[in-house]
């Protein structure tokens, strides 16, 4: 199910024909529940009925600042940082879905906990609180 201003690339379209995947042809506009199925209504008034449904979520992310500051990335476009989620630009960190991971929310979370935690300490080391 597409976003209104989303188009899927003739190769994933592809993609997913073969691995017998349909594609909705509209927006989704509405969901109903009943005991017995969910049924989704497309802004072109189609409807579909399903047992269950998976949503997808998610965005682009974009590394356009990173990119500026010189940052490393990876030949699929991640923020490359080690594992307390520091980058290749001293006091710059970073987490989520722009680093190389799962794309889930949890382990976004993660992420920023790590990442704010050794911000922390990195913070305390250069202000001489820590050995």
């Amino acid at each position: 199910m597409a976003h209104e201003d989303f188009e899927l690339e003739a190769c994933d379209r592809g993609a997913l024909e073969e691995a017998g995947i349909a594609v909705a042809p509209s927006a989704l506009d509405q969901i109903e529940f009943s005991e017995e199925h969910v049924t989704l209504r497309l802004a072109d008034e189609t409807e579909l009925q399903f047992d269950t449904i998976y949503p997808a979520l998610g965005s682009d992310s974009s590394n356009a600042l990173a990119q500026q500051l010189g940052a490393e990335l990876s030949d699929d476009r991640c923020i490359v940082v080690d594992t307390k989620q520091r980058t290749s630009i001293s006091g710059v960190y970073a987490a989520g879905d722009i680093v190389m991971s799962l794309d889930q929310i949890s382990v976004a979370m993660g992420h920023a906990a790590i990442a704010a935690t050794t911000l922390h300490n990195d913070l305390r080391k250069r202000d001489g609180h820590t050995r």
